[in-house]
């Protein structure tokens, strides 16, 4: 848990400690476990978690030798989708039927920014917290 406070001292829960939480309390599961859960029910759940479950789908795609390298290649490749091809895909319900698995998840990318993007840092930051 968190060890920040609120002004009244009651532990000031963030997103991991809370997802942490509902693990324990739904399943009673400990350590791994309830990563694992918290993950799958954020990823399911959550526009945030649903957005790092695809950062890291298109991460193990370009895959580079390095966490570093491989997030600033997933933000060129995504900064490119966002120039190219999303003006032209965002209003299509799925994505086209030929697309490569990596321009499906750049366009889940782009959807669930609203076509903002990510930038390498918050990229690197979703890969080293699996």
């Amino acid at each position: 848990m968190s060890s920040r406070r609120l002004l009244s001292g009651e532990p000031l829960l963030d997103t991991f400690s809370t997802e942490c939480a509902i693990a324990r309390i739904a399943g009673g599961q400990s350590g791994a476990a309830d990563a694992a859960w918290a993950r799958s029910l954020a990823e399911q759940l959550d526009p945030r978690g649903q957005r790092d479950a695809a950062i890291r789908a298109a991460a193990r795609l370009v895959a580079e030798t390095s966490t570093h390298a491989t997030a600033r290649r997933l933000e060129s490749e995504l900064r490119r989708y966002l120039a190219a091809a999303w003006l032209r895909e965002r209003d299509f319900a799925t994505p086209n039927a030929a697309a490569s698995p990596l321009r499906v998840e750049l366009r889940r990318i782009a959807k669930l920014t609203d076509g903002e993007g990510v930038g390498w840092r918050t990229i690197t930051d979703v890969i080293d917290f699996t």
